[in-house]
């Protein structure tokens, strides 16, 4: 069995709730209520904290970050780890305080789990994307992004995947502070409810399977070494026996 933990972070402001620079906060908090995981306040990691275990056995993992399309996907390669299983604790996590300081309650819960950036997974708003839209990206800028800006500066590295959640951009560059501080519209919320957060969830899912996926085929490349390892030693064996005999 392989054993690993992930921090799950969503970004948002305590002091703005439910609205649009929130909705990383939203969409943890769908998810953590979709796996039925309670949120405890953590003074050590100054933060919400909801925990839960996804197994290999789970038959909902997704094989697509989103769902598939009638286009023609891409023939995955496949490796025989059937037999090897896994176990990912999730930590999701909800750094109290202002957006621009969310890197301070990240950098504490990464040392309370004992975990890197390659464990980070962050849920975040982005305003290049239209509202429905979810997708995953690997490392990179913050692009304007006081949350992700605060936890690149204080973990000293932008090599973490995000997951961004499109809020759309208003008409004039201007109203944008205004914009992302103001509360969704009753039909926005709609879209967040019925495709939004399933596809976080979702996402989500893919990103752990693909993870674990990895350390599942290190695993395998483990037990091929040390069965090439054990036969060349018992071929040495035996080629000694033979000579022994011989003389």
């Amino acid at each position: 069995m392989i054993r690993r933990k992930f921090l799950i972070i969503g970004l948002g402001n305590t002091s703005h709730p439910r609205t649009r620079h929130n909705v990383g906060f939203m969409a943890v908090d769908a998810l953590a209520a979709s796996l039925k995981a309670p949120w405890t306040m953590s003074k050590s990691a100054t933060g919400h904290i909801a925990t839960t275990i996804l197994r290999s056995s789970d038959a909902t993992l997704p094989t697509q970050p989103q769902p598939q399309s009638t286009k023609k996907q891409k023939k995955q390669a496949t490796t025989p780890t059937e037999s090897i299983e896994w176990e990912a604790s999730l930590n999701l996590f909800k750094p109290k305080g202002f957006m621009n300081l969310s890197g301070v309650g990240v950098a504490k819960a990464a040392k309370e789990f004992k975990l890197g950036p390659f464990e980070f997974l962050v849920l975040h708003d982005d305003l290049e994307k239209k509202l429905g839209v979810v997708t995953v990206k690997s490392g990179g800028s913050a692009n304007g992004h006081n949350g992700l800006r605060s936890i690149i500066s204080t973990m000293h590295t932008d090599a973490f995947d995000r997951v961004r959640i499109g809020i759309g951009r208003p008409a004039r560059k201007e109203d944008v502070a205004d914009y992302v501080l103001e509360r969704f519209l009753l039909d926005e919320e709609e879209v967040l409810e019925e495709e939004v957060y399933g596809n976080v969830e979702r996402a989500v899912m893919w990103w752990v399977k693909e993870r674990m996926d990895l350390e599942v085929k290190k695993e395998v490349e483990r037990r091929k070494r040390v069965e090439a390892e054990a036969g060349g030693e018992k071929a040495e064996g035996e080629g000694k026996g033979e000579k022994e005999e011989s003389r």
